[in-house]
């Protein structure tokens, strides 16, 4: 499996995508504020990169997006520390615009203290493409989105419904498969997973006889955006 980290400040803190169980072990109130917005940032992807590692009978693969964060308050933290007034104002500006596309302007509820991070625009579809063939169904050139799991957060299925439905975590283990999310799962998805700034862990099983091969991911914007990654690895 592989997977790509994107470091910051917050990181230093904790995640906020924390599990429900790591959250009732802890003293809520040292770790949440109010917002009136679910999100409170929003990154502007301009960069992606990938990296990988062998997990048992599987491949992680982590997508680390790279981009612009926005919202209020930044100027907590430490990888903003070189902006100026004028920038923190432009941002926290930026943010509230982005609010209002979302309609998230009324949550009035719980969230993490270092903050809810979501990619600004929804990812119209994500394509998984190998050099070499993986299976029969899948030879050199096809998508695996099929057949690749992945781990992540999103807030689109809870900003988009008014906030009746709750934020959807995405788990390897319930072997949701990339090719399945839906466009309210790709809409605002977590772009601080793991207290990192990644869009999540993606898996793939390995086969019976891995050969090296080059894994390119590539995320398909609504804003006619595309970022895309590789990565040599053994699958």
């Amino acid at each position: 499996m592989m997977v790509l980290f994107l470091g910051g400040a917050f990181a230093l803190s904790m995640s906020s995508c924390e599990s429900e169980e790591e959250r009732e072990n802890g003293d809520e109130k040292d770790w949440v504020v109010k917002s009136k917005n679910m999100v409170t940032r929003y990154v502007f992807p301009e960069e992606m990169s990938i990296r990988h590692e062998c997990d048992s009978s599987r491949i992680l693969f982590y997508v680390r997006t790279e981009g612009l964060a926005v919202g209020h308050g930044l100027e907590a933290g430490l990888e903003f520390r070189n902006l100026n007034e004028e920038e923190l104002s432009e941002r926290a500006r930026l943010f509230d615009s982005m609010a209002i596309v979302y309609k998230d302007t009324s949550y009035n509820g719980n969230v993490p203290i270092v903050g809810n991070w979501a990619l600004a625009y929804p990812i119209d579809s994500i394509s998984i493409i190998s050099s070499t063939d993986y299976d029969k169904d899948h030879p050199a050139g096809s998508d695996l989105s099929d057949v690749v799991g992945i781990e992540t957060y999103s807030y689109g299925e809870c900003v988009l419904s008014d906030y009746s439905e709750e934020r959807v975590g995405i788990g390897i283990d319930s072997d949701k498969k990339v090719a399945e999310l839906t466009q309210a799962n790709r809409t605002l998805l977590c772009a601080h997973y793991y207290g990192l700034y990644n869009t999540g862990v993606f898996s793939i099983p390995q086969t019976s006889h891995p050969q090296a091969c080059q894994l390119t991911v590539t995320y398909f914007f609504s804003n006619g955006r595309i970022l895309s990654a590789s990565a040599r690895m053994e699958l």
